[in-house]
């Protein structure tokens, strides 16, 4: 086999990218791989399919969905083995290994922390639709494969998923170029993935680039995204020096790095800003966007909106655009440096030097922020730290914040009751983001555990922590702190009054949602969806008419005893169970179209042609 390989995978021996150029080549794009087509010319089908997403995304890991298994295949099985600890076998003519799909994000966590770019390929369609395909398309089925495709790339700076984040402070991706006559213009995008916020700006620098140095430290990126030779050499020094093991994408400008005007064209051809009940996704105009990218377009911040189309092609290379974009959750840089509310902004030395937010060996201990933390919430966490590098300096500001600590100092009870119901409180910024992600339209492919359920349980978790935040805002209108009769004015809080009332009529249409938490699925009104009564409806159509073939068969055979069998795992599912002791009585001979599908010493289980068919229409309506 190793004789074999080595000769069927010679050419990647000696890589090259897309365009043929070898590595040391200044142009070299070590995202894509050329393939020779006497090579490809000998692959398998499901060769030619790995092959096609691998060439494009070579500094990917990829975990290749079969079955109800993740794969990986070649040099990405060499990662799963060196780094996983994956066992390492041989399968046809690729070097593999392989996970459970309940399992990936466990895995995919490890190799992320350690710098990879994980890619997930799912299965587009069931071996159902794919044998259905090839009939229509005349093809023998074993000559087919099943569709699949990249559905997600995750990294360092854009991981969105609570349980591969490390803690509750921000997790961002800096997207920076530079410019101007003496090249001291900076625009930035910086995103936090697992919000959907955009922080955008831009700013001109002096020679030591303080305000680059303090974004830095303050932000620490764990991934940062510019264009390839176009960034400083200072600006470079400074990454590395501030930053631990960032993983750095140089882009092409103009083709992946866009400029202003290819950005706007960008941003508007793909419709990122439609209304939410929008039918089609139409080329759009400036006006559709956010306030904040409205504001840097009218100003003319051309390296701004340059930044922002960096940071969008390389989230659409992640198959992340639409996720995040469409969330219209957009910035401006001074709200995260805290100039909008009148602060003092402290600079990057003085952060290392006064240990704000880091000690000298870069961790919390001994740190301000680590002393004054007393934060219930994980997103109270994330804006204390805000808060603690942007002191205010607004008189007005500084007795309202005061006032309202007072205020809430003076009474144990209110302040305690209150704290209890925060710290019930899930990451709720967070959930929201991932609700959205997760209803956003994205290909998710064919999923054999409970992701389903996982995905209904936690959006229910998200509807109770909403309702909790709406006592939490009871308990404070009651306490003075908001609403009209306030005695003094909360700062910094702003809660929708129409929440309320949009989650009961929610809850009121969705039946028991207790019952929809503990089974993983959610019942709506008839009436309410078409589509899923149509489903439904079908569904119930396809049980009755299984029920009149196992009703038919014990008329047919005279056994009453006679019931429908499904394995724990779903596959081939409603096997008609017929006792050993009935089969072997009297020497019966069973009808040929009975087809045996399992057995054990007391029963024998079979299929026939009308409960086959049922059993696929049934896969269908489900």
């Amino acid at each position: 086999f190793e004789k074999k390989n080595v000769d069927r995978y010679a050419w990647l021996l000696e890589q090259k990218d897309a365009k043929k150029r070898e590595p040391n080549d200044d142009d070299f794009d070590p995202r894509t791989l050329y393939i020779p087509q006497s090579a490809y010319a000998k692959f398998s089908q499901f060769e030619k399919q790995f092959w096609d997403i691998k060439k494009e995304n070579f500094d990917v890991v990829l975990f290749f969905k079969k079955g109800k298994f993740y794969e990986m295949f070649e040099g990405d099985a060499d990662v799963g083995h060196k780094h996983l600890h994956l066992k390492l076998t041989d399968r046809v003519n690729m070097r593999m290994c392989g996970i459970p799909e309940g399992q990936f994000s466990t895995y995919a966590t490890r190799l992320v922390a350690l710098g990879f770019k994980v890619g997930r390929v799912e299965q587009m369609e069931t071996m159902n639709a794919m044998q259905k395909r090839a009939q229509k398309d005349k093809v023998r089925t074993g000559s087919t494969v099943c569709e699949r495709e990249l559905c997600e790339i995750l990294t360092q700076g854009t991981v969105s998923d609570e349980s591969m984040l490390e803690g509750p402070q921000a997790n961002f991706l800096l997207t920076v170029c530079c410019g101007g006559k003496a090249n001291d213009e900076y625009g930035v995008c910086l995103l936090e993935a697992s919000t959907g916020v955009f922080y955008v700006g831009q700013f001109v620098d002096d020679v030591q680039l303080t305000q680059f140095e303090t974004l830095l430290l303050r932000a620490k990126p764990r991934e940062v995204v510019y264009p390839k030779g176009g960034l400083d050499p200072t600006a470079m020094k400074l990454i590395k020096r501030h930053l631990n093991n960032p993983l750095l994408n140089a882009l092409d400008e103009d083709v992946q790095f866009w400029d202003a005007e290819k950005s706007e064209w960008e941003l508007n051809a793909a419709a990122y800003f439609v209304k939410a009940d929008a039918v089609e996704r139409q080329h759009t105009k400036v006006e559709v966007w956010p306030e904040v990218l409205q504001t840097v377009h009218k100003e003319g911040s051309k390296l701004a909106l340059s930044a922002v189309g960096g940071c969008v092609w390389y989230l659409r290379s992640l198959k992340l655009d639409s996720e995040l974009v469409s969330m219209k959750n957009f910035r401006h840089m001074r709200d995260f440096e805290g100039e909008r509310v009148g602060s003092l902004v402290i600079d990057g030395q003085t952060l290392c030097n006064l240990e704000i937010l880091e000690n000298s060996n870069g961790t919390t201990e001994g740190t301000l922020l680590k002393r004054l933390d007393k934060c219930s919430t994980a997103f109270g966490k994330r804006k204390f730290r805000t808060w603690i590098c942007a002191p205010l300096r607004d008189v007005k500001g500084i007795r309202a914040r005061l006032d309202a600590a007072e205020h809430l100092s003076s009474d144990n009870h209110a302040r305690a009751a209150l704290s209890k119901l925060l710290r019930q409180l899930p990451d709720v910024e967070r959930r929201l983001s991932r609700v959205h992600m997760q209803g956003s339209g994205r290909k998710q492919g064919v999923m054999f555990d409970d992701t389903g359920a996982r995905k209904l349980r936690a959006f229910l978790q998200l509807l109770d922590s909403i309702e909790i935040l709406c006592k939490a805002r009871d308990s404070l209108v009651k306490e003075g702190l908001l609403g009209e009769d306030a005695k003094i004015a909360l700062p910094h809080v702003d809660f929708p009054e129409e929440v309320r009332e949009k989650l009961e009529s929610f809850k009121s249409s969705y039946g028991d949602l207790q019952h929809a938490m503990e089974v993983g699925y959610i019942t709506p009104e008839r009436g309410l969806y078409t589509d899923y009564d149509e489903a439904h409806d079908r569904l119930l159509a396809v049980e009755k008419s299984l029920n009149d073939e196992l009703k038919s068969w014990k008329k047919q055979l005279g056994e009453s005893s006679l019931k429908f069998w499904s394995a724990a795992t779903g596959k081939e599912p409603y096997q008609m169970e017929i006792p050993v002791s009935y089969v072997e009585a009297k020497g019966r001979k069973l009808p040929n179209d009975l087809e045996l599908k399992s057995q054990t010493s007391k029963v024998r289980r079979y299929w026939t042609p009308t409960i086959k068919k049922l059993v696929l229409e049934l896969v269908d309506a489900r």
